[in-house]
């Protein structure tokens, strides 16, 4: 396919779901790791790249997905956005 194609883009299931998957990343130049946010522990994701680095197989980047919007600001960025929006209001 990559004689066709410049870039071929493969979703597979979670390295903890399926051999098949860490069998496929040997065949990839690459992966993006991809973590739903809240379901895996620190350990269990290092476990899991570690997976992939013995295969081989490039970690080209990482996605956290299904972030809640709570999550997604810490406390002094949010005081800082409550100063910025107390300052255009003044």
């Amino acid at each position: 396919m990559n004689q066709q194609f410049e870039q071929v883009i493969v979703h597979l299931p979670a390295l903890s779901e399926s051999k098949d998957t860490q069998l496929i990343t040997r065949y990839l130049s690459g992966v993006i790791y991809t973590v739903k946010a809240g379901t895996l522990s620190a350990n269990n994701i290092l476990t899991n790249i570690d997976k992939l680095t013995q295969q081989q197989t490039p970690i080209i980047g990482a996605i956290l997905n299904n972030v809640a919007d709570d999550e997604l600001e810490t406390e002094e960025t949010k005081q800082q956005l409550i100063h910025q929006n107390e300052d255009l209001l003044s």
